[in-house]
């Protein structure tokens, strides 16, 4: 996809400002927003001191194929061609020192969504939202008043800190459809295979190709209209193991930015997972197991996403009316300055990277949810955590927000991260890992070591595969977890990480990252009934 911009990340007092692109969208959010900092008020309440109106509008085909037919359900048809606009207003009632955000639970904001084509139907849409959400929003500021008063609390801790101005236009383009016919034959051929397998109950094959709009404007003047493709392939299993134990596995991946490479990526991939299932039923269940392991493909995003990302969102806490603390918190954005990680490591954070190696990083956010440009961060060097992600809401000792707050499933926006670049200052090739993981077990007197391909799904640990250090002979098995899932004191086990980097995606953000050695990691097995067939068979 190509991608012209008209501006990139720019701050207050600058000569190089971005003007506020003149559509219908821009228009709607800039009138609604001088009618709503004018005249919005309760009697008895603050006025309003920060709003946020963001609008986005998603185009997609969809293609669905299962066992070699075609797939044609509502749902998916609805997808096709529609532009679909989320409304959703973000409203901070209070001053400056005292907003509504922050609270547990009652954390959700209003949004709507609904085909809105006009200028009128997205003003009517906007000065409804708002006005429902500042009165949601100034009893939510008395409500966290009571709180506070409760707690004895400061009742002017600070919680919405000034950014510098920030604007970023990309050039939009008209989405193109692709041809129906070829891509109906894709889905059907690539499904197809699946009857190779006679164990395979169900294998499918879903393509969506696609792009979204997303417009945003604050009343601080911030604004920002961003355009991100949305071709994802998406592949689905069903079938039962040597031991009788269902499994029903899923897989995503998002496509390559350049056409001519989506089809070879698409089959490779579609191999792959074919190939995945197969080990998957033949694999054989693991016992327990104290030792080095490699993580290698999925394996390494899901201990990332587990045991790091995970702990360092939510760097503030949310206010509760009891008197236990937010449990949302990550546990490790309290150790600034202290080794998280194994020395020789680095972690990056590049909200502003739209790519890598060709592929798109769905963590790309030039302005966050706050209308503060999204900065790069060097979260871990050489082991030590160094930043953590911030708020406008600060923390004792901040300044200012560094661009990471986001909202998820509608709530108020919180900290996190977006796309997580991880290396090695020594990196290993491939086989010299290997060789590695070997000798470390060797060194260990164990009869055998494991690969790890997936740390994730019903049985535990989906797959694995055990080397045997006699002999080098491998076999793969299923039904794994670690003892202590959450144990963060394996990412100081890291031994060293592997020299070429592959991108995982997750719902909202992007891993970009090598295989890891683990020096150890207990892991146990999964216990699980077979599930029976039914006695008598499904009309």
């Amino acid at each position: 996809m190509r991608y012209a911009f008209l501006a990139i990340i720019l701050f207050a007092g600058n000569l190089y400002a971005a003007a506020l692109p003149d559509n219908i969208y821009f228009r709607a959010m800039q009138d609604e927003m001088q009618r709503s900092k004018k005249e919005l008020h309760l009697p008895g309440e603050v006025k309003p001191f920060y709003i946020v109106y963001r609008i986005e509008i998603g185009q997609a085909q969809v293609f669905v194929g299962k066992l070699g037919a075609l797939v044609s359900q509502v749902d998916e048809k609805q997808k096709e061609n529609t532009p679909q606009v989320q409304v959703s207003v973000y409203l901070y009632a209070g001053d400056s020192k005292q907003n509504s955000s922050g609270l547990e639970e009652k954390n959700k904001t209003f949004s709507q969504a609904r085909a809105l084509n006009s200028y009128e139907s997205l003003r009517d849409n906007l000065w409804y939202l708002t006005d429902r959400e500042y009165i949601r929003a100034a009893k939510r500021a008395e409500h966290k008043d009571a709180i506070k008063r409760n707690k004895q609390l400061p009742a002017q801790e600070p919680e919405f800190s000034r950014a510098p101005q920030a604007q970023f236009v990309d050039e939009l383009t008209d989405f193109e459809p692709r041809s129906r016919a070829d891509y109906n034959k894709l889905v059907q051929e690539l499904s197809a295979q699946g009857k190779r397998y006679d164990y395979l109950e169900s294998y499918g094959v879903r393509l969506m190709f696609g792009q979204k709009q997303s417009f945003f404007l604050d009343s601080e003047g911030n604004f920002s209209q961003v355009q991100t493709p949305q071709n994802t392939v998406t592949f689905s299993a069903k079938f039962r193991n040597q031991d009788g134990l269902e499994e029903d596995i899923v897989d995503f991946y998002v496509l390559p930015l350049e056409r001519a490479e989506e089809e070879p990526f698409i089959r490779r991939k579609a191999a792959q997972f074919l190939q995945y299932t197969q080990r998957m039923h033949e694999a054989k269940k693991g016992d327990f197991y104290t030792g080095p392991v490699l993580l290698v493909q999925d394996g390494v995003a899901q201990f990332l996403e587990r045991l790091l990302i995970n702990n360092l969102r939510n760097t503030k806490p949310l206010l509760m009316e009891s008197n236990l603390e937010d449990p949302s918190v990550g546990k490790l954005t309290k150790k600034v300055g202290r080794r998280i990680m194994s020395t020789g490591l680095d972690v990056t954070d590049k909200p502003q990277q739209r790519a890598f190696n060709g592929l798109p990083l769905l963590g790309f956010r030039p302005v966050d949810s706050e209308g503060v440009a999204a900065q790069e961060l060097q979260v871990v060097e050489n082991g030590k955590l160094k930043e953590i992600p911030t708020l406008r809401s600060l923390l004792p000792g901040q300044k200012q927000s560094n661009g990471h707050a986001y909202t998820r499933g509608g709530q108020y926006p919180r900290a996190t991260l977006s796309n997580v670049f991880i290396s090695a200052r020594q990196p290993l090739p491939q086989m010299q890992l290997e060789e590695k993981l070997m000798n470390l077990c060797r060194a260990q007197e164990l009869e055998y070591c494991y690969i790890i391909h997936s740390w994730q799904g019903r049985g535990g640990l989906n797959i694995a595969e055990r080397i045997y250090t006699a002999d080098g002979r491998r076999e793969w098995v299923y039904g794994l977890a670690a003892e202590q899932e959450n144990d963060t004191r394996a990412l100081r086990d890291i031994v060293t990480a592997g020299d070429k980097a592959e991108v995982f995606s997750l719902s909202d953000m992007a891993i970009v990252a090598p295989e890891l050695l683990i020096n150890e990691i207990d892991l146990k097995p999964i216990e699980r009934d077979p599930d029976r067939p039914h006695f008598v068979p499904q009309p």
